[in-house]
């Protein structure tokens, strides 16, 4: 779908970045994933126009995962480099906020992995880049299902030994999130002690 079909027949300059990007979300949140990729590009576009903090890295980040859930990983791969490869330190408090684009950028890539050495590669990159941006990968809850539920498919025993005391330390803690340990630990009991 075009730009000005999303936005009923009226330019794209008609609209703030900000404007554009709720248009986007919105389509996002209804999995509506094509339009919701034009509409974050227009508002990555329109970003850098206006004044306060240029958001456009965050809006690209949101366009790719557009496309990462709609399978086009190739599109998805080149918007998370360039979101890896910003300098998120020198950006300013204001952006610094939305750095967790770097750890959606990185648990997207780690789904990907097949093999316990790619993943265990991969996720050394992503806990040491987001060490130096002030936290320890990964800290959102929802990515850490995502990526403990990737270490057991691909065999990584050492991550998802990491993985199980994070999340088990997790207060308050759900049904959902015992059974799941629990599971994980039946898995672990299973494999070779860490050596």
């Amino acid at each position: 779908m075009r730009l000005e079909e999303l936005l009923n027949g009226r330019p794209p300059t008609a609209f703030s970045a900000a404007q554009l990007a709720d248009r986007a979300q919105s389509r996002w949140d209804r999995s509506q994933l094509d339009e919701a990729y034009v509409l974050f590009r227009a508002a990555a576009e329109a970003a850098p126009r206006e004044t306060g903090p240029d958001r456009s890295v965050v809006y690209l980040a949101k366009a790719a995962m557009t496309r990462h859930e709609a399978g086009d990983e190739e599109t998805a791969r080149r918007l998370f480099d360039y979101v890896l490869a910003f300098d998120w330190r020198s950006s300013g408090p204001a952006l610094l906020s939305d750095a967790h684009v770097v750890e959606w950028a990185y648990v997207a890539r780690l789904e990907r992995a097949r093999d316990p050495a790619t993943f265990d590669a991969l996720y050394v990159k992503a806990a040491k880049h987001c060490a130096e941006l002030g936290w320890s990968f990964p800290r959102i809850h929802s990515k850490q299902d995502v990526v403990i539920d990737r270490a057991v498919k691909v065999g990584a025993d050492r991550i998802v030994r990491a993985l199980v005391d994070r999340i088990a330390n997790r207060r308050p803690q759900s049904q959902l999130v015992r059974d799941r340990l629990q599971q994980v630990q039946r898995w672990l009991d299973t494999r070779p002690p860490p050596g």
